[in-house]
């Protein structure tokens, strides 16, 4: 057996996401006001989110930053 579990379907594209780039998470993804996505601590990746409205749809935006 495997000593952790390695690849697998994520809802959010952590992997190819580049410092500084950024996704838009409909609040219709989300089932409380408060959400906000973040990566699985193994990935090493620090995001900042923001309450944003986008083509007037309401949602959070997740930067990378590190």
């Amino acid at each position: 057996m495997p000593d952790k579990a390695t690849g697998g379907v994520g809802k959010y594209p952590w992997r190819l996401l580049k410092d500084g780039g950024s996704f838009f998470v409909p609040r219709t993804d989300y089932k409380t006001e408060n959400y906000r996505p973040h990566p699985a601590p193994a990935l090493g990746i620090k995001v900042m989110t923001r309450k944003t409205c986008e083509n007037n749809i309401w949602g959070v935006r997740v930067w990378r930053i590190a």
